[in-house]
């Protein structure tokens, strides 16, 4: 599997400036659009794997080409966050039909950093696969920090559908709608 991952070390203040920026942001991001309610489409759970993290997030963006380019309807689908001894989250989101689906999933992981309290270690993991959804399926897709691992599966036969690929990651995508 292709992936892209990082650890680095940060002090708090950089945590609590970085998270502020993220928020302000939020608004800017373009959003996947999801089928109109009543068409046929499929479903794809997310949810991220446990982990040693004291908090981590799962972002989620799908777009309709390898180099997540944004067109209309390509950016931002879920993203979830869990604290250590959470319980594990999910989101259930429906799918287009009839083309491949670029998705990027990005988590991010921090916890306290051996011997001082005042500084995080961060890891960030990211994977970009694709599939071509079909009708009526409902598909799992599960990420790890741990490893950098994504899980995609149907749901029905608990295998990767038969379109599924792993694509190289050197970069993160970012949703946008400008040109190339």
């Amino acid at each position: 599997m292709q992936r892209g991952s990082s650890r680095v070390g940060v002090s708090l203040a950089e945590v609590a400036f970085v998270g502020g920026i993220a928020l302000c942001l939020v608004g800017c991001v373009a959003h996947f659009q999801q089928p109109a309610s009543g068409a046929p489409h499929a479903d794809l759970t997310f949810a991220m794997t446990p982990n040693a993290y004291v908090s981590s997030t799962l972002t989620v963006s799908a777009f309709d080409n390898e180099s997540c380019r944004g067109t209309p309807g390509s950016g931002l689908v879920t993203t979830l966050s869990r604290k250590s001894g959470a319980k594990e989250q999910t989101s259930t989101v429906p799918l287009p039909l009839g083309q491949r689906l670029y998705l990027q999933l990005s988590t991010t992981g921090s916890r306290p950093s051996p011997g001082d309290p005042n500084q995080l270690d961060i890891s960030r993991c990211t994977t970009l696969s694709s599939f071509v959804p079909e009708a009526g399926h409902t598909y799992e897709a599960l990420h790890g920090l741990t490893g950098c691992s994504l899980a995609l599966i149907d749901a029905e036969t608990r295998a990767p559908p038969p379109s599924y690929k792993d694509h190289h990651v050197d970069r993160d995508c970012v949703p946008s709608h400008q040109g190339p």
